[in-house]
């Protein structure tokens, strides 16, 4: 495990990003980008479940799945430095990451089905089409900030940024409602 300082540090780096990220998935939206707004949030997802990782001391293994080392490593019986109500939030945040993981490359590549390929444009092209990963995209972001909020708050580097990230998550939710 490395510092726990260097931790704080290094989540705030993703939770940034993660920040910058909600950005994108907005403005591809605006510019009807569908599968890009898809792709961004995938992206994003990716980067909160790395900082979890790192916040609770893990390392990062280099992965597009980091769910799988949250419930692996962290949330797994041998390790028992998780609360249950804690177990239980980070449970909720890894069920609905997946959601986004198991897309794979589909948003940004598309997949080929009986030898044709199928563009990413053709799988998400209205909003219709990814409304509903939008909404989860919401959930799984005030959840993390839940769990910053309840667990990280006493740390200077992570009070910073959970003003950032609500501020961010406010905006989004404003936004979302608009559409």
């Amino acid at each position: 495990m490395d510092d726990f300082n260097s931790n704080f540090s290094q989540a705030r780096k993703w939770i940034l990003s993660f920040i910058g990220d909600v950005n994108r998935v907005k403005r591809s939206f605006d510019f009807e980008d569908y599968s890009d707004t898809i792709f961004r949030a995938q992206f994003a997802v990716e980067k909160l479940n790395k900082a979890i990782l790192i916040l609770f001391g893990l390392k990062i293994k280099k992965t597009h799945t980091p769910s799988d080392a949250i419930n692996e490593d962290l949330i797994s019986e041998r390790i028992k430095i998780l609360d249950e109500e804690t177990k239980k939030l980070l449970l909720k945040i890894t069920k609905s990451t997946r959601k986004f993981e198991k897309l794979g490359t589909t948003p940004r590549d598309g997949f080929v089905r009986d030898n044709e390929l199928v563009l990413p444009e053709d799988l998400y092209s209205s909003k219709e089409d990814i409304e509903h990963l939008l909404n989860e995209f919401l959930i799984i972001s005030e959840d993390f900030l839940i769990l910053l909020k309840g667990k990280f708050s006493k740390n200077e580097t992570i009070k910073v940024i959970i003003k950032k990230l609500s501020q961010c998550i406010g905006e989004y939710k404003v936004w979302i409602e608009k559409k």
